[in-house]
């Protein structure tokens, strides 16, 4: 019979009791018929891949909205005590004779997991990523498309591209389109704010990420505060002397060293023993991985991070913008002699958005600025709605250089937030992520 066994129930426990929580994921990633929530799990425990990071501070900034500003402790003790309540319900499917449950335990068990560990910490039950999305299946189609959902999240293969696009479908059709618009717009800004200042949490002399960043030195036992702005765009690096945050500092360095330590206390029958611990699946979305050449890897990450967002799909309400963008930006190319290329395709998303924000319903042309004695030829960009000779025609314009440098994903994401949320509130949103940063450096896991 496929599932768990009296052993593998005494090696949770023993796990779960120590409070160890990588080894516990470990244990059920590694498992025979896993479903793959062992090793979602771990990109959580150690914030060092994308779907792991956007958890967390998802987790973070809910906590924060709900008046629990949490430390690094207090989100490690947040997780200790969910995979406490995720073994118990797993118990109780092997006392009820159901082991392959007590191994892939139903969508509905692992929500009520974190129902109980967020709601025990007195933060709202939202902050867990996917329950908007599996509440909305619930209401909408029942427990099977719940299980559906679910089995979507779950999927680790294909770089996350098959996840992204089954997420985005999931949305529309579980989730009213305000609801969606505003989940979609979350879920996109907090992978901004991931992807702009995230470390994984396995380093304990690193804490933090851009803008702020806090280094430790061993030798002399003292911090030190990175952090971007200085002159010439060079970091102002500062030694941290205030006692509070000193103390913040060493209290999350502490956290990790611990868990660094408990990462070689295997259970004596744990068949992983001696073997390395599962790596937190890549996703497109991470940028970082190695064996891919710049261009190839910079591709993939635009189309995996861009993928909930995309107005290259063709039911994205923009498509046709894009592709009227597309055009003129191919016709420039054209006509300089050059072919299609990736800078091409940063061009055409950034103008997308520029139309998109300016509430463009059609763009007639791509045009380049002319020379002029304050303004070389081509320096900025047009995206013209009408007769580019016409000087009523409606025009926007954005520097050139800075268009073709600015990433995909990184444009359609804004184009997703300005379309679903007033200009005000997506300002005040942005900037409460970057103050969070500030505020508590040792932000943890959820």
């Amino acid at each position: 019979m496929s599932g768990m066994n009296q052993q593998d129930m005494e090696i949770l426990s023993h796990y779960a009791r120590a409070g160890n929580r990588e080894l516990y994921w470990n244990y059920l990633a590694q498992h025979t018929g896993n479903d793959g929530y062992g090793l979602l799990a771990l990109g959580v425990v150690r914030n060092d891949n994308a779907p792991g990071q956007v958890a967390n501070l998802y987790a973070d900034n809910r906590a924060r909205s709900d008046g629990r500003n949490l430390s690094e402790r207090d989100w490690e003790n947040f997780g200790v005590d969910l995979i406490r309540r995720d073994l118990s319900l797993r118990q109780q499917h092997f006392a009820d004779g159901r082991p392959e449950r007590a191994l892939n335990l139903p969508a509905q068990d692992v929500q009520r997991a974190h129902d109980q560990a967020f709601t025990h910490a007195r933060i709202d039950p939202n902050a867990w990523t996917p329950r908007v999305l599996l509440e909305g299946a619930r209401r909408t189609h029942g427990e099977g498309e719940v299980e559906q959902v679910w089995s979507h999240m779950l999927n680790n293969g294909g770089l996350g591209l098959e996840r992204g696009g089954s997420t985005l479908a999931d949305i529309a059709r579980n989730l009213p389109p305000m609801e969606a618009a505003g989940y979609t717009a979350r879920l996109g800004l907090t992978r901004m704010g991931a992807a702009a200042g995230s470390h994984p949490t396995t380093d304990p002399n690193t804490i933090g990420g851009p803008p702020l960043t806090f280094h430790y030195d061993q030798r002399d036992r003292s911090w030190t505060s990175i952090s971007g702005g200085g002159a010439g765009g060079m970091p102002y690096i500062r030694e941290v002397r205030d006692p509070a945050q000193l103390a913040q500092l060493n209290d999350a360095r502490a956290v990790r060293l611990h868990r660094q330590d408990l990462r070689d206390d295997f259970h004596e029958a744990d068949p992983n023993r001696g073997r390395p611990i599962a790596t937190s699946p890549w996703t497109l979305a991470d940028n970082t991985q190695p064996g891919l050449t710049a261009p190839g890897r910079e591709t993939a990450v635009q189309l995996a991070s861009a993928a909930p967002f995309d107005p290259r799909r063709e039911d994205h309400p923009q498509h046709s913008l894009y592709c009227q963008c597309r055009e003129g930006v191919q016709r420039l190319d054209a006509a300089h002699g050059r072919s299609y290329d990736d800078g091409s395709e940063r061009l055409t998303a950034r103008l997308t958005q520029l139309a998109g924000d300016n509430r463009f319903d059609r763009v007639d042309a791509v045009v380049l600025s002319r020379g002029t004695d304050g303004l070389g030829a081509g320096e900025n960009v047009f995206v013209v709605r009408g007769d580019p000779s016409d000087p009523a025609a409606q025009r926007a314009h954005v520097n050139t250089r800075e268009a073709m440098e600015t990433k995909v994903e990184q444009s359609f994401q804004a184009l997703a937030m300005n379309q679903s949320q007033p200009t005000q509130q997506q300002a005040a949103l942005q900037q409460e992520q970057q103050a969070e940063q500030q505020r508590n450096p040792a932000r943890s896991m959820a």
